[in-house]
């Protein structure tokens, strides 16, 4: 019977998309009628997720090119097509290539068992070494895949703790925290990123992957220290000394010399961009090239990366375009001060964190950042980066991150464990946002 439920909830949605479409006033012009109608169904599926998130996508760029009339009242069907190409999609998929051939040639794990060979056995240095080895791999791989590798070679360690130590807690929370608090460290590192400098790109803001990172990687530190220190004095450890830690080096293949070489190529030439002007999506597909080139990632490897997420941040960038082309919020925008502007920020920054406790943080930015960036009255940057950076933050619950998930999968986790962490984590990011980037920002871009 709930099965029978479930099946109807995706036409429940659609009805309420249309009623939207049919009792909003007469008022409102009919361009921006269908972009409300298509807003909705948007906030509707990806929230709930009745459909992939993907398809949802896919469905938004379908319902874009059919039924929105932009102002010169001719249907231009590339319109919204030309979102897929977006240079910072392509950079994404150049990170995730990046991403499939470090796994491939297990360069990810010759670098960790290297690092946590030099903490040695001291319970606290081991902490630290996976807090933020966690978070340097996902600022450049997936924090899904940076998560499982990190909690795959370190399964021997738990193994060795006994139970009831507060040590097989702190350290699956340290690298899920690492891996989701790591990714706001570079354009690639997770999605939102990506999604509000694709629309910084649409309405003509410029970027480089060194001012992204000037920007953000103070504040990642800061969050990491604070990890480290909530984890310190909430677990303590009844033994200091750890035993049963992998930290056999493995030599590196062929393979992952050449891989490592290319990678390092790539981040030496993104952090290089003020002084060559060489563009970042070309480095990336540059990348693509020359792995594929020396057969280092195969067709196989390209078949497996995550094409799902590629569509997804597809629709969200379509959507965002359709409200900068209808104008819907052009009449409330000379209405706007700084000051306004700046609650603005706090509201749509606690929203985004919000929502992104409980759905995707993709979604999140998908339906946030589009409103974020049309209503910004004096810097498209100091409005979208804090509410792109916020639906990072939200980290409470098992289902907020697919690292939290991947963590709270080994057993040795209760709810209220990331609640306790969680939340206060992300208030402080929160506070460190709101505190410096009026003034961060505008010093960065």
């Amino acid at each position: 019977m709930r099965d029978q439920r479930i099946k109807w909830i995706p036409y429940v949605f659609l009805l309420l998309s249309l009623l939207v479409y049919f009792f909003l006033p007469e008022a409102v012009s009919l361009p921006n009628r269908r972009i409300i109608a298509i807003f909705v169904f948007a906030i509707l599926f990806w929230a709930f997720e009745v459909i992939p998130l993907y398809v949802t996508s896919l469905w938004i760029v379908i319902l874009l090119t059919l039924f929105f009339i932009p102002v010169s009242g001719k249907k231009e069907y590339s319109l919204f097509f030309s979102s897929f190409s977006n240079p910072l999609i392509l950079l994404f998929f150049g990170g995730f290539v990046l991403a499939a051939a470090v796994r491939k040639h297990s360069c990810d794990e010759f670098l960790l068992t290297k690092i946590l060979k030099l903490a040695g056995t001291n319970y606290y240095a081991i902490l630290a070494s996976l807090l933020f080895t966690s978070a340097f791999f996902s600022m450049w791989i997936s924090n899904t895949a940076a998560t499982a590798m990190m909690l795959a070679l370190s399964r021997s360690l738990f193994e060795h703790v006994k139970e009831g130590d507060p040590i097989r807690k702190s350290l699956p929370l340290a690298i899920a925290f690492g891996a989701n608090i790591g990714g706001m460290g570079t354009p690639i590192g997770t999605p939102p990123n990506a999604i509000a400098l694709g629309m910084l790109k649409e309405y003509g803001g410029g970027f480089d992957f060194l001012k992204w990172m000037l920007m953000t990687l103070p504040l990642v530190l800061a969050i990491l220290i604070f990890v480290f220190l909530l984890l310190s004095v909430f677990f303590v450890p009844k033994e200091k000394r750890i035993l049963g830690l992998k930290t056999k080096v493995s030599a590196l293949t062929k393979g992952g010399k050449k891989t490592l070489a290319v990678a390092g190529a790539m981040i030496v030439l993104w952090l290089t961009g003020p002084i060559h002007g060489i563009s970042e999506t070309w480095v990336a597909l540059l990348g693509v090239a020359v792995f594929a080139s020396f057969r280092l990632i195969t067709l196989e490897d390209l078949k497996r990366i995550d094409w799902d997420i590629l569509i997804l941040m597809w629709g969200g960038l379509a959507l965002g375009l359709g409200i900068e082309k209808s104008e819907i919020l052009t009449p409330y925008l000379s209405h706007l001060s700084i000051y306004n502007e700046v609650v603005i920020i706090v509201i749509l920054s606690l929203f985004a964190f919000f929502l992104s406790t409980f759905i995707s943080n993709t979604a999140a930015a998908n339906l946030l950042l589009p409103f974020a960036v049309a209503v910004a009255s004096v810097s498209i940057y100091l409005i979208a980066i804090p509410v792109a950076l916020s639906c990072s933050l939200a980290m409470a619950l098992p289902v907020s991150t697919p690292p939290n998930a991947l963590a709270y999968s080994l057993g040795s986790l209760k709810t209220s464990d990331m609640i306790k962490l969680g939340l206060p984590i992300g208030i402080f990011g929160l506070i460190i946002i709101f505190a410096g980037f009026e003034w961060v920002i505008p010093l960065v871009f």
